[in-house]
């Protein structure tokens, strides 16, 4: 159950929610247009505080991902194509009884 579908003081309705309490209404904007829209209607500070933002934000460098482990590379290098010892199975088996 998300925090919309709990009664906290939320109404959602299509793309608008609702704070009873406060009295705010937000719109979910999920495209281009309708952000570009909304930026029309912001007062020029707020315009400003918005280009500043997204200034930092795309003179920030992008995450590198990680590669995945190799596991296997791992274990034959440590211990070869063939472990010295009894295989897991027989050790399980024996454990078993």
């Amino acid at each position: 159950m998300n925090l919309l579908d709990q009664d906290l003081g939320f109404e959602r309705n299509s793309s608008i929610l609702r704070d009873r309490a406060l009295g705010v209404r937000l719109e979910f904007m999920s495209t281009l247009a309708e952000i570009e829209a909304a930026i029309e209607h912001l007062p020029v500070p707020q315009v400003e505080e918005l280009a500043l933002w997204l200034e930092q934000r795309r003179s920030r460098k992008p995450a590198i991902l990680a590669s995945e482990p190799d596991f296997v590379a791992r274990a034959k290098a440590i211990w070869g194509d063939t472990p010295a010892g009894e295989p897991l199975s027989v050790l399980v088996s024996e454990a078993r009884g």
